[in-house]
């Protein structure tokens, strides 16, 4: 930048040349003014370095670069050319700093393992998400199901229930499908036969709405042995439940995996009086509700499981051999 007053010239080289093409702008009241308000600003700044110190004010250019730098030669000419020389070119040194680094994302958390470490990722994140969610919509659709044998006769939220069966059946068969592709259990062929199970209920209880004139969920009711049609899907919630209580220790996943079959093998061979269906339709409908919403409550890892494990199952019988003899020597060293 070049300097407009010949009155720098011993301190800004060029400053006598450009003089002499470059008349000088005439001072008028108004030009005065803004020079003394410069001249205020330099002070200021000024006060500021003797109070804070050097380091204070560098970090202060960085942030305020146009306050500090683009002062007028008429102002402070010899901070000015000072300044612009040791640049080394056009610019501020604000804006050559690191000021605008894009910001890093934050370090995800690292987790020891059986066979080592890992994190959780976005798509472990995704499939608990799916999952909790289809467990909660199989709830939400059997507390709704359940809801007809104890509303009043006649009343319209009764009505409207009766209405929607099958639309709640469909919705609840999916959510629990959902949720058994998404969960996570070790040992695959346990979650394949879970799948099995809930694909052979499902498919029992479309024939049930294909070919019978009542939603699915009366006839069950009004024919017994239909449990054995429906009955292999409410068994695979049995195995989530069983799976739940016995990686967490909750006491409703474990009431839960005992009041299913209950309230099932009760119905189907009308052991059970129909006062006690209606206690243990109820049971029943709140421990899964319970133990839906409880799900909510728990860290992500929890339903994600030990990674490294995964790692491990999915290795050759050598590689797993390897790496079992390195966790007992990391055992052996601790």
């Amino acid at each position: 930048m070049r300097c407009t007053s010949a009155a720098v010239a011993p301190r800004c080289p060029g400053a006598a040349a450009a003089s002499a093409t470059v008349p000088a702008p005439p001072r008028t009241p108004a030009t005065t003014m803004r020079t003394r308000v410069a001249a205020a600003a330099v002070d200021a700044a000024k006060a500021a370095a003797a109070a804070t110190g050097p380091m204070a004010v560098r970090r202060g250019m960085g942030r305020r670069q146009s306050s500090s730098f683009l002062l007028s030669c008429a102002a402070d000419p010899s901070w000015r050319c000072r300044s612009s020389n040791s640049g080394g070119g056009s610019g501020s040194p604000g804006d050559r700093g690191p000021a605008n680094d894009a910001p890093t994302a934050p370090a995800r958390a690292v987790y020891q393992g059986a066979y080592g470490t890992f994190s959780i990722g976005p798509e472990d994140e995704q499939e608990v998400l799916l999952y909790r969610l289809g467990i909660n919509t199989a709830a939400a659709c059997a507390l709704a199901c359940s809801s007809v044998a104890f509303l009043p006769e006649g009343s319209a939220a009764r009505t409207a229930v009766l209405g929607n069966l099958d639309v709640l059946v469909a919705a609840g068969t999916a959510g629990l499908g959902l949720s058994l592709v998404q969960i996570h259990i070790y040992m695959a062929p346990i979650k394949r036969a879970l799948q099995a199970l809930w694909a052979v209920g499902a498919a029992g209880t479309v024939g049930i709405m294909l070919m019978q004139d009542p939603p699915a969920a009366l006839f069950v009711t009004e024919h017994r042995a239909a449990v054995w049609l429906v009955g292999p899907m409410f068994a695979a919630l049995t195995g989530v439940a069983f799976k739940e209580g016995l990686c967490y220790g909750k006491l409703e996943a474990g009431l839960l995996f005992g009041a299913t079959p209950l309230l099932l093998l009760g119905h189907l061979t009308g052991l059970v009086p129909e006062a006690g269906e209606r206690v243990l339709l109820a049971v029943f409908s709140g421990l899964l509700t319970v133990f839906a919403l409880r799900k909510w409550t728990q860290p992500v890892k929890d339903d994600v499981g030990d990674k490294s494990v995964f790692d491990f199952l999915a290795l050759p019988p050598d590689a797993q051999q390897a790496a079992q003899a390195a966790r007992q020597a990391r055992e052996g060293r601790m």
